[in-house]
Order: C-alpha cells, then structure tokens, then sequence
C-alpha cells in the first residue's frame, strides 16, 4: 500500500492520449467525482466507480493499460524471479499491496505444464485490468530465454463481464531453449469479441 495518496498525473499516467485524459478529468468535474483521481487505486466501492466511468468513456483497451499500470506497482518477494513465480505469487502480492482486512477477491493459480498456467480471478476488477495485470507481470518477470507471452481470456468459461463471479485466464510462454508443444500448430487470427 502505499504511504501517500496518488497525485492525479501519477493515478493517470497510464492514460497516454492527452485527449482521453482530458475527456475523463472533464467528465469526473462534471459528475463532481474529481476527487476520486487522488485515491489510490484499491478496490474498493469509490475506487469501482471511477473504473466504470473509464469503461464507459474509454472503454476496454484504456483498461488494459491501466491493468499494466497496477501491476508496476505491485511489490513481489525477492526470490520471485521467473513468469511461473510472479503467477504463483501474485494474490500474495495483491493483499500485500493492499492490506485490507476485508475481502477483495483472490487470484488463484494452476500450472498446466512448464510453460503454460491458469489463473482464475475472483477481484472486483474488469475482465480487461485483470489481462493486463497479468500480461504485464509476465513481462516483468519473463526471462531473457523467453520470447513470447501471451494472456488469453476464456469468455466461453464464466466470466464477470456476463455476470459471473470470476474470469480465467491462460498464460503460455515460449523459450528459446524449447518449444511450448501448445503452440505447434497454431494459427493465428486476429481476435474479435462480438
């Protein structure tokens, strides 16, 4: 957690489009909730309406990056050193950063093979801060052997955005010293959400 609450330019520097963040801050005065971009970003019910007004202004890429954002600030024991770590370390870091006494949901961990884990989110966060938390731990810890990364979202498994109580993730990655056996005959298409 962090000592000072957050200045605006730090709670929005994940923002990159000077228009959007002008958009935003002119939205939050108007809704008189400018406060809320001093608050450091908890989860919390104060914390959740400022993150629905983004969805609904900016919508899910803008999340993403805020998603990114978050997980630069999370604090990992200096023993975690690789992607399988940070995962199996990451709701441990999610409460450490927070210390709250009340619930706020969970992160759980399944590895399925040595290059490839699932997590399955139970925060109040959206499907896509969630991703990009996650993709952005990832990088962070991804080895110099490591080329690639990816984070898919399950839709078709439950899912908050469709009224579930969590979201599943799948994240696979591939060293140069091996080959990730998931990926041998992957094609790959561009994603679309209908």
């Amino acid at each position: 957690m962090h000592d000072n609450p957050l200045e605006p330019e730090v709670n929005l520097q994940w923002l990159n489009n000077p228009s959007e963040k002008e958009k935003l801050l002119a939205l939050l005065k108007e809704e008189e909730l400018e406060y809320l971009i001093r608050l450091e970003w908890t989860p919390n019910d104060t914390g959740l309406k400022l993150l629905k007004l983004i969805t609904r202004m900016l919508g899910p890429p803008s999340l993403l990056q805020l998603g990114h954002q978050l997980s630069h600030q999370a604090s990992f024991a200096a023993n975690v050193t690789n992607i399988r770590q940070a995962l199996t370390n990451l709701d441990a870091a999610y409460y450490k950063n927070y210390q709250v006494k009340e619930e706020i949901g969970h992160y759980f961990f399944t590895q399925i093979d040595e290059h490839c884990a699932q997590i399955i989110s139970t925060t109040p966060y959206s499907c896509e801060i969630d991703r990009g938390v996650i993709e952005a731990i990832c990088h962070r810890f991804k080895p110099p052997e490591t080329v690639f990364v990816l984070v898919e979202h399950l839709y078709h498994l439950p899912c908050r955005a469709k009224g579930g109580q969590s979201c599943t993730y799948v994240t696979t990655w591939i060293d140069t010293q091996g080959h990730n056996p998931r990926f041998e005959k992957l094609i790959v298409v561009p994603s679309v959400r209908y």
